[in-house]
């Protein structure tokens, strides 16, 4: 593989600033619309050869580890705070990058640009299975548009030569299974799954089902909106089910565990009707919601309803390590994602006596509490990163090494130049 000259970054830093140049100074109504076609396949060739220089860089920054240097957790991580995409997108660019040096083919037409980021995934996957058929792939992509390109590497990637191949590709299709939620930025709940085709089958056949009733419903009550709109209604209806149980009489009712709500809302906005500008109704973890639907939900859900106007939680103080509840709900809703800047990690979260070690007699309150992932936990407990600064301007960064053997009970060296602000204003609960 060649070298990258010395000189890349200097002669990247002078074209960026060129091509700032021309897109600030271009003007779409001064060219005609067959000089606008040549630009837009001249912008996409460059778009292309960008995204390769960007992810091989990437790449590299992952080889060295730089990413755990500056306290990320995984370089998908650290490149989704680079870049503003989502982690998902970045961890699978980086994953492309891997696949196309298993193909020399593929890896020459990442690095000339040639192909997307996205082309170049899907031909590594079929030249996995068939690896004399990448050339081909590559060479007919330029004439393809997506449906076709996807049928021809999909023909490619299914292909098998015995019972084998057919056993094992079904088995890393069902390990690579997934499913992820989030909120967009219009505030939509989002829903990606990555499913094998028998799992699909049977997901889509009981959407299906219960999208036909959802619409018989609709028609009969005078209602017309899309198939997309009445599948969302039956995935809703399908989840609902599932907090349902048959009893022995073949009837249907409600099951003994019920949904349990989290709502965050301010007491005026919840005794109003409506939030105004700087009050708050949101669900953690989903965004926000009007005070409508938070008052609906106290009538069919188990309700934690946080408010401002209600329980000081600056009071609760424990000499163990037991988290009250209403302590736990307000460092939830205090830190939703781990407390170091640029980790969205929201799952598992532990709960770390920042300021002063329970072990050095650390009090289990408030003002001493910060979520972490495991991840970044045992950066602070065992590898010489210290948390300081406190909600609003935490700051998380290598100070010295352990030794071998050390324990978080042992003295830590100061940290000057990070004292902890004063305690923030005590979070209120209902």
């Amino acid at each position: 593989m060649a070298v990258a000259k010395p000189s890349t970054f200097l002669e990247l830093d002078v074209l960026s600033h060129t091509a700032r140049l021309i897109s600030e100074n271009f003007e779409p109504k001064d060219v005609s619309g067959e000089l606008a076609e040549k630009i837009v396949d001249l912008a996409y060739g460059l778009e292309k050869m960008f995204a390769s220089i960007k992810v091989r860089a990437a790449g590299r920054v992952e080889e060295t580890g730089l990413y755990k240097r500056q306290g990320y957790r995984t370089a998908g991580q650290w490149f989704a705070q680079k870049t503003g995409e989502p982690t998902g997108k970045s961890i699978s660019d980086l994953e492309t990058r891997k696949a196309a040096e298993r193909h020399p083919a593929v890896e020459n037409a990442l690095r000339k640009g040639d192909l997307s980021i996205g082309r170049v995934k899907q031909v590594a996957g079929a030249a996995d299975q068939c690896p004399d058929q990448a050339e081909k792939l590559i060479k007919d992509s330029s004439e393809q548009n997506h449906e076709e390109f996807t049928k021809n590497c999909d023909e490619v990637r299914f292909s098998s030569r015995s019972e084998e191949d057919e056993v094992q590709r079904h088995e890393q299709m069902r390990r690579a299974r997934q499913c992820r939620t989030w909120t967009d930025e219009e505030g939509f709940g989002r829903v990606h799954a990555k499913l094998a085709p028998d799992a699909f089958a049977v997901l889509k056949a009981n959407l299906e089902r219960i999208e036909r009733q959802v619409f018989d419903k609709a028609r009969k009550d005078g209602a017309h909106e899309s198939r997309q709109a009445y599948m969302a209604d039956a995935l809703v209806e399908m989840a609902k089910a599932s907090g349902s149980e048959t009893g022995t009489d073949g009837t249907t009712r409600s099951a003994t565990t019920k949904t349990l709500v989290r709502i965050r809302v301010d007491l005026d906005a919840l005794m109003r009707g409506y939030a105004e500008a700087g009050e708050t109704c949101e669900i953690p973890g989903v965004g926000r919601v009007s005070v409508a639907i938070a008052r609906a939900v106290l009538g069919d859900a188990l309700l934690e309803l946080v408010i401002t106007n209600g329980t000081d939680v600056s009071t609760v103080v424990s000499d163990t390590r037991h988290i009250a509840r209403a302590l736990k709900i307000a460092l939830e809703e205090r830190d939703p994602t781990c407390v170091v800047p640029g980790c969205n990690a929201t799952d598992f979260l532990e709960h770390d006596h920042w300021r002063k070690d329970f072990s050095k007699k650390g009090k289990t309150e408030i003002d001493n509490l910060a979520r972490l992932c495991g991840f970044h936990h045992r950066q602070k407990t065992h590898g010489g990163w210290v948390l300081s600064g406190g909600p609003g301007s935490w700051y998380f960064e290598e100070v010295y090494v352990r030794t071998p053997g050390s324990s978080e009970s042992e003295e830590d060296p100061p940290d000057p130049e990070h004292d902890p602000p004063e305690p923030p204003e005590p979070t209120q609960l209902f």
